[in-house]
């Protein structure tokens, strides 16, 4: 009722409520530029969620990161991010969530040099993250402004940890840096490591190892502006949901740069989420 109360008074003023989408250059899943741009992950996705918001006025502006998480602060209204957003209590005192939208692995620790197998942070089955990141042979590297887990997040600010803050672009390639040398490992989300290493010249043999405690599959989320029209917008894509997560282009886009990742408990994860739909 609500949501067709305040469409009906859009409509009655000869106006559509309006949307801004904060696009980010976020490769593999948000592409905006090169061979691949507008076929990421989120693209296809949220092309599919659009489609079923014909009530709306849908604007877009490039931003990045830190830009996003500045809007929000600040309060700006009538304003969402696009798919792939992490839930937090901090971010939810300034924004709207929708319900799940999306399910992929957890951060990973990515590396190209068998030799890393070899420190003893790496012997287990899944990597004790901590000591990694304080042995001082090596050099690691993260994306800043997104959102970690509260023990990720005090171990990546830590002062003299081996990690260095760079954001990872179309034009900054991840696996550019394992290949080279620049670093010696990185935490980052295996489609886009995957990804980063299909744009090479040679692309070369990637290891990944989970890291413990944060094995679990990733469910994020689209966020809006909390006034009316985020919360409208929200509203309407929960009502398109149930269908999206059956439809079979839908988790197609979901898996599209999972090459070389565990299906079975992400599968799992988007199975129960269909069932409570």
């Amino acid at each position: 009722m609500y949501i067709s109360a305040l469409i009906l008074l859009a409509s009655s003023l000869n106006a559509k409520p309006e949307v801004t989408w904060l696009q980010v250059d976020w490769p593999p899943h948000q592409i905006v530029s090169g061979p691949h741009s507008g076929k990421g992950t989120y693209d296809l996705m949220f092309k599919q969620i659009v489609d079923r918001l014909p009530e709306f006025n849908h604007t877009y502006t490039l931003s990045n990161l830190q830009r996003v998480e500045t809007l929000f602060e600040q309060g700006h209204t009538g304003v969402c991010t696009m798919f792939g957003t992490i839930k937090s209590q901090e971010r939810e005192k300034e924004r709207i969530f929708s319900n799940a939208v999306v399910v992929g692995s957890n951060l990973l620790i990515a590396y190209v040099s068998p030799s890393l197998d070899n420190y003893a942070s790496m012997q287990s089955e899944s990597v004790d993250f901590d000591q990694l990141a304080s042995d001082v042979r090596l050099r690691g590297a993260y994306q800043p402004n997104r959102e970690y887990a509260p023990k990720l997040k005090q171990t990546l600010t830590l002062a003299g940890s081996n990690l260095i803050a760079q954001d990872f672009t179309s034009e900054v390639n991840a696996v550019s840096m394992l290949a080279n040398g620049r670093v010696d490992y990185v935490i980052d989300y295996p489609e886009r490591i995957n990804f980063y290493n299909s744009l090479l010249k040679k692309p070369v043999k990637i290891h990944f190892k989970p890291i413990k405690d944060h094995e679990d599959p990733i469910v994020s989320y689209i966020s809006c502006s909390k006034d009316p029209i985020g919360k409208l917008v929200v509203d309407s894509i929960n009502e398109e949901l149930p269908g999206l997560w059956r439809s079979e282009a839908y988790l197609f886009a979901i898996r599209r740069w999972l090459n070389n990742v565990n299906w079975d408990p992400i599968q799992k994860e988007i199975e129960a989420l269909q069932n409570q739909m």
